[in-house]
Order: structure tokens, then C-alpha cells, then sequence
């Protein structure tokens, strides 16, 4: 009973940002506060949220009629009480905004935890709220402006004593969710990856303050999935690979549905998981590294990342016939008709990129053993590094191979962007482009050519000159193989 209560596990709630925008702004135009929410800046928007967090009456008026997605929201949160009421406070204890790109996004869930009865009192009184409102930074500018966001947050007028107030009583915690899957479609692999490092290291300096002096300690939560262009890869080189200060004897992270049967699946396999997500855990408390990153190599690596996402943005986003390639090449029309997952593959009836989701994306190669997020930009990136600034370059591997060595920082990319190498092989490339009947593509380039061993091309379409940069991959890969553990899989 004192482990599992009469809930078993917690729940968490989740829903896009766009979502409780919408149901907001017709809660606004029937009570008439605001006919077009939407519309209004976000200065005016937070404004506006504060004051109705200072008034203990609801947006809704008895007997007015709602559209169903207001109603369904406002029907969650509602049942969340009961089920907290019915269950215990720990049955759910969080609440998740996808696609957080603004402080008014955090002030909505809470005006709408007020309306069903999750939030008790008024922000300029002794307000208590029933769910910890967690931020979900997905795309690279999210990330980005995550540390921003949640200082603006605290500022705001009864927004920090609420936070300290609510949630578990045997602790105080933030939970910040960072996201991998969209980051990685965004901005590449690489990119993604340092924006999620730069990402929590800025979360760290900014709660540092916070825990010293409130007692606010923060949590990450890292929603990896169980490819390598979702994040993922071995758990124990990813927790170990953690900024400094970001673990402290606890981390949450994802187990996606595609990784269960092989992780969980056998007793002993199980076992041998959870020894390792305790063991990696406890090794980056217990035994942090003795310093931060050096200089070199955070602007080694900030460096990489530009020119990663260059390249990577250029073939996704700006080649044309790029997009009639994929849709030829892989199976997403197909993976779009199976019924089984929660949401559509795209979130426009379009053929756009932009308008997939990230999941589908990545799934979409793997189907076609090219696997593009979970290399692509990495070696255009070494490739261009090593040309323009050839007098740094032997310092700067040096350094980068040290901080290899040690298991932190890099070692979450380089590694497991190397294991999608083998399966994105030439051959396995020439019989995709043998396959594609898109015309408008091939037009425009030559027939692939093998690269030097059948590593994949780090540009597209390939050129001799991208060939340059494969051999100190290799060298790189060799360093690191050495330098991490090999994970239970």
C-alpha cells in the first residue's frame, strides 16, 4: 500500500497547447471577456490569464451550449479530480502541454485546472493547485527558449508560491519535458541532440537559485523513443551523457511502445534493464564529472551543429522534388492508413514535411533502411568543419575524443549515429533510387555512387568531394566504441 496505494501507477494527462488555446477562447467569447483570444498578443494574453486567475468565478455560463472539443477537455480535467478524489493525489499528478511555445500556453492549463476544480483559490491569495503543469519542449526554437520561458514563468505575481504549494507534499519538483522526435525532424540529428544538452544545461543554471532558496528541485523528463532519429540508443550512455546537475538520484524517461517486447518482454532481460537504468542513474550522482565541458569543445560541437543543420534543413526543407522522393520512396501512404496510433501522420490533409509528424517520419525510413534522421547533416557537418578551419581542427578532435572517453556529452550522438550507418549502406540506398518512379528527383542528379566503404553519403545528391570527411568518421567511431559500455539490448 505505501508503494502502489490504490492507484498502481501514475497517470499523467496530456494535450496539445493548440488545443486548450481553442477551448479558452470559447470559454472567453460566451462569458464575453474576449470575442477573438487567439488573436491577442501574448503580452495581452498573459495579462488577461492573470486576472482570471485572480477572479475565484468560472468562464462558464449555466446553460450555454459548447462545441464537443470544449466539452471533451473540459470533461478530462473533470475526471481527473474524480479519479484523484476515488484514487489517491498520487493516481495523477501531472499534467502535459505539447508544443509549449509561450508562458501564456503554461497559464492556460492553469485557468483550466480552475474551471474543474483542480485549482483552489486565487493566485493573490493561498492558491493550491491539484496537477503540476509540465512544459513539453519539442522543435529546436522551443528548446531554445525553454530556459526563458520558465523564468518569465516564475516572475509572473503568485505563479512561483503556487508551484511551491502545490503538487506531492513530501516534495517540491518542476517537471520539464524535453522532446526528441520533433527536435530531430526539425533540425537534424545532431542538432537536435546539442540543442536538447544546451537546453537543460541553461534549466540548470536557472533552478539552481530556486532550490537553494525555495527548495524547488527540477526534473527532467526526456521523451526518447526507440529509434535513433527519436533519441534513442543505450539507456546507460544517454543517462551518463547528461549535463552536470540534471540527474541529482532521479530521471524520467519514456519506454516506447516498440521497444517493450525486446526490453521487457523476458523476466531476465527486464531485470537486467532496470539494473541498468538504476546502476547508470546512481553512477551519474554518485560519480559526476569533475568538470563542466571545456570551452573547445562546447564550441566545437556548437559549431558542428550550424553547419549539421545546414545541410540536413537544405535536402528536407529546400531541395525541390524532395518530398515526391519520400512519398515514393518509403511507406507512408501506407503507414498512414493503419490504425494504430493515436493522431493522423500528417496535421493537414497536404504532402508538405513541414505538416507530418515526426513519428511517421522516422518510421518511414527505418521501412526503408535508409534511416535518415539518425545520420544525416552529422558527417557534411565534419566534413565542412575540418575544411574551413583545417588549423583547429587537430586540437578541437582531440578534445571532443577526450570528452568521448570520459562518457559524457558527445557520446550520446556520436555512437548511435554511427549504428544507423550499417543499415543506411549503398546498396541498400541504389535499390531505393532503383525502386522511386519519381522522374522530377533523378532529373536532377546522377545514379549513386559508392562511397568510400559503405558508409552513407553525407550529402544528397552524393558528390565525389563529400567522400573527405568518412575516414576521420571512422577514426571517430573506433575512439568511441572503446570509450562506452555496451548496453544489454
Amino acid at each position: 500500500m505505501q508503494v502502489f496505494g490504490f492507484h498502481l501507477a501514475t497517470v499523467d494527462l496530456r494535450q496539445s497547447s493548440d488545443q486548450h488555446e481553442a477551448v479558452l477562447a470559447e470559454l472567453m467569447a460566451g462569458a464575453r471577456i474576449e470575442a477573438d483570444y487567439a488573436a491577442m498578443p501574448e503580452e495581452a494574453k498573459v495579462a488577461l490569464l492573470l486576472g482570471l486567475l485572480n477572479d475565484a468565478r468560472s468562464l462558464q455560463v449555466r446553460g450555454a451550449v459548447y462545441s464537443e472539443r470544449t466539452r471533451g477537455e473540459l470533461a478530462i480535467f473533470e475526471a481527473a479530480r474524480e479519479g484523484r478524489a476515488l484514487y489517491g493525489h498520487a493516481a495523477i499528478r501531472h499534467c502535459i502541454i505539447s508544443h509549449t511555445e509561450t508562458v501564456s500556453d503554461l497559464l492556460e492549463v492553469l485557468v483550466l485546472q480552475k474551471e474543474a476544480g483542480l485549482l483552489q483559490g486565487t493566485l493573490d491569495t493561498d492558491a493550491r493547485c491539484d496537477l503540476i503543469v509540465v512544459p513539453l519542449f519539442e522543435t529546436i526554437t522551443d528548446l531554445r527558449q525553454a530556459a526563458t520561458i520558465m523564468r518569465e514563468f516564475y516572475a509572473l505575481p503568485g505563479v512561483l508560491p503556487l508551484v511551491l504549494r502545490s503538487g506531492a507534499d513530501q516534495y517540491c519538483e518542476q517537471d520539464v519535458m524535453l522532446g526528441y522526435s520533433d527536435s530531430n525532424k526539425d533540425g537534424g540529428f545532431f542538432t537536435s541532440n546539442w540543442e536538447l544538452y544546451r537546453a537543460e544545461t541553461a534549466l540548470v543554471e536557472l533552478f539552481e537559485p530556486l532550490k537553494r532558496e525555495h527548495g524547488l528541485t527540477l526534473r527532467l523528463f526526456h521523451g526518447r523513443g526507440g529509434t535513433v532519429g527519436r533519441g534513442g540508443g543505450p539507456s546507460y550512455q544517454a543517462i551518463l551523457a547528461q549535463p552536470p546537475g540534471t540527474v541529482n538520484g532521479q530521471i524520467r524517461l519514456t519506454e516506447q511502445g516498440e521497444v517493450i517486447a525486446s526490453k521487457y518482454a523476458n523476466p531476465e532481460i527486464g531485470w537486467r534493464n532496470l539494473e541498468t537504468l538504476v546502476a547508470a542513474t546512481l553512477e551519474a550522482t554518485l560519480l559526476p564529472p569533475k568538470r563542466h565541458a571545456p570551452k573547445l569543445f562546447l564550441d566545437t560541437a556548437d559549431t558542428l551543429s550550424q553547419l549539421s543543420m545546414a545541410a540536413y534543413r537544405r535536402l528536407v526543407y529546400e531541395t525541390p522534388g524532395f518530398a515526391d522522393y519520400f512519398f515514393a520512396a518509403t511507406p507512408i501512404r501506407e503507414i498512414a492508413e493503419l490504425n494504430i496510433g493515436s493522431r493522423p501522420a500528417s496535421r493537414k490533409a497536404t504532402r508538405a514535411i513541414e505538416d507530418l509528424r515526426a513519428i511517421p517520419w522516422g518510421f518511414s525510413w527505418g521501412q526503408c533502411r535508409v534511416a535518415l534522421p539518425g545520420w544525416y547533416g552529422f558527417g557534411s557537418a565534419v566534413e565542412g568543419f575540418l575544411g574551413t578551419r583545417p588549423s583547429c581542427a587537430r586540437s578541437a578532435s582531440r578534445c571532443c575524443s577526450a570528452c568521448m572517453r570520459s562518457g559524457r556529452s558527445s557520446a550520446r550522438c556520436c555512437p548511435t549515429s554511427t549504428w544507423c550507418w550499417p543499415r543506411a549502406t549503398w546498396r541498400s540506398r541504389r535499390a531505393t533510387w532503383s525502386w522511386c518512379r519519381t522522374s522530377a528527383p533523378r532529373r536532377r542528379s546522377s545514379r549513386p555512387s559508392r562511397p568510400n566503404g559503405s558508409a552513407p553519403m553525407p550529402c544528397w545528391p552524393p558528390s565525389p568531394a563529400s567522400r573527405a570527411g568518412w575516414p576521420a568518421m571512422r577514426r571517430w567511431r573506433a575512439r568511441s566504441s572503446t570509450a562506452c559500455p555496451t548496453s544489454i539490448r
